[in-house]
């Protein structure tokens, strides 16, 4: 296993099952043991005088209390090396010989003086108790050092008491009840507490695992994300200067082309030339507006596109855009129609963006409608302040996925659709100043009712612009 991530604990010893993880979680929590051991070593000092004040009580000047006033001279000095130790920072396996041999010192005491305490009395059984209790709870090592040496003792001096004394039989029981007791609170109270440490410190690690991970999991992402953006500029660059290179030979086609179109230097010797000629100019003015399209792509990603932000009547907007798509609407017999209240509120917004997109949206919808269709551009006012546009068609209603990459730059439509073999970039377009904008574009499509291109404007004016822009001091 993995000694850098903890492992399950051990249902006996209380301790991590591999050997790494649980010399990692002791060098970790060597300063809380540490701390302990300073509380524990500064009990049993002070406890030292009182305790010897209450011994003279007991024997009073008798050779028992002196050999009880030596045996606690010794605990009280290792009391007091172990105080001092504990400043000096000991290794944790130092410490835990340290703690032993305060804590056996203190059994011993214990079991010297049930011998000495003749007969055996409540007392007595209640301060081994106590003493049993105080080392499982406070003693600051390891649970199975301090369970073999609380249990022996417990061993030790029933038997001590059984031997030496004659005891009736209720006594005992209640003897035997008392020093049992005790050792299964401690068991369970240390036992508990020591497992508890180290889930407490397993789950710490595995935050801080999972920490670490998602910290580098973020790097990566951004890293990922800045050579994507670079990624991105670096393409938008390149179409941009490609979309300049190819306008000069194109344009130079296109004016040739129109020329011999028009046979401005005298007939052309067959009809066919002419059809070419024609094929050629219309051609070319596809390609135009195709590399348009994509260099004004470019510019929009890129973030080059300036606005110069006005309030305007989004009615009139439509108005001009309706007007400049006229002559091509009705080339195709198609009927432009616009449903506009004159009481919407002014949108906050570039003027000639926001007719590119108009005129963008209007001009797909005339491509993919036929011939006898009405295109119809409404809006209304939404919560807030913001304002609705729509452009409904009533053409074929396209399925889910067509109309998820109707707005995705260069993806291609259904190619056994008619006109498939055509790369729309109007969309895309559109959705791009529409987000330089501040809003939002989605394309709906219901069967049996065509397509509407949704354009949710944000809301705002020329007085929340400005109270934005300028905050009152």
């Amino acid at each position: 296993m993995n000694s850098q991530v903890p492992g399950g604990v051990g249902t006996v010893s209380a301790e991590f099952r591999d050997p790494a993880v649980e010399g990692a979680f002791r060098r970790r929590s060597h300063g809380t043991a540490l701390s302990r051991a300073r509380i524990f070593a500064a009990l049993v000092v002070a406890a030292a005088v009182p305790y010897l004040v209450a011994t003279y009580f007991r024997f009073g000047p008798d050779p028992a209390f002196e050999i009880l006033l030596a045996c606690r001279l010794v605990i009280a000095a290792l009391g007091l090396l172990l105080l001092v130790a504990a400043f000096r920072r000991p290794s944790y396996a130092e410490l835990d010989r340290m703690v032993c041999a305060l804590a056996l010192a203190i059994l011993l005491q214990a079991l010297l003086l049930a011998a000495l305490s003749a007969p055996v009395s409540l007392i007595i059984d209640v301060q081994f108790v106590l003493v049993l209790i105080f080392i499982y709870v406070l003693g600051p090592t390891r649970f199975l050092f301090k369970a073999a040496l609380c249990l022996l003792a417990s061993a030790a001096f029933l038997a001590e008491t059984f031997w030496l004394y004659d005891i009736e039989p209720g006594v005992a029981v209640g003897l035997v009840s008392w020093v049992l007791g005790a050792n299964i609170l401690g068991l369970y109270a240390s036992h508990h507490a020591e497992s508890l440490r180290r889930r407490d410190y397993a789950s710490q690690e595995r935050l801080r695992h999972a920490n670490a991970a998602l910290r580098m999991s973020n790097r990566n992402l951004r890293e990922a994300h800045q050579g994507a953006e670079r990624a991105n500029r670096v393409k938008s660059v390149f179409l941009a200067n490609v979309s300049h290179e190819l306008r000069t030979p194109l344009n130079a086609i296109n004016g040739f082309s129109e020329a011999i179109q028009q046979e401005l230097f005298g007939p052309l010797g067959n009809l066919r030339y002419k059809e070419y000629a024609e094929g050629i100019h219309k051609s070319g003015l596809t390609l135009l507006d195709l590399i348009n399209h994509i260099l004004e792509m470019a510019h929009a990603e890129a973030g080059n596109v300036e606005m110069q932000r006005g309030s305007h009547r989004l009615c009139d907007l439509v108005a001009a855009s309706v007007r400049t798509l006229e002559d091509e609407a009705r080339l195709g017999g198609i009927d432009l129609g616009t449903e506009i209240p004159d009481d919407l509120p002014p949108v906050w917004t570039d003027a000639q963006l926001l007719g590119r997109v108009i005129v963008l949206l209007l001009s797909a919808a005339i491509r993919r409608s036929r011939a006898g269709s009405r295109i119809t551009a409404s809006a209304t006012a939404g919560s807030g302040g913001s304002l609705f546009l729509r452009i409904a068609e009533p053409g074929r209603a396209l399925p889910r996925a067509e109309a998820l990459a109707a707005t995705r730059l260069f993806a291609r439509p259904d190619p056994h659709r008619a006109g498939a073999e055509d790369t729309d970039l109007s969309m895309p377009l559109a959705e791009s100043l529409v987000i330089i904008l501040g809003g939002r574009i989605r394309l709906e499509s219901t069967p049996g009712q065509g397509s509407t291109v949704l354009v949710r404007l944000p809301a705002g004016d020329w007085r929340t612009q400005d109270a934005v822009r300028s905050p009152a001091t």
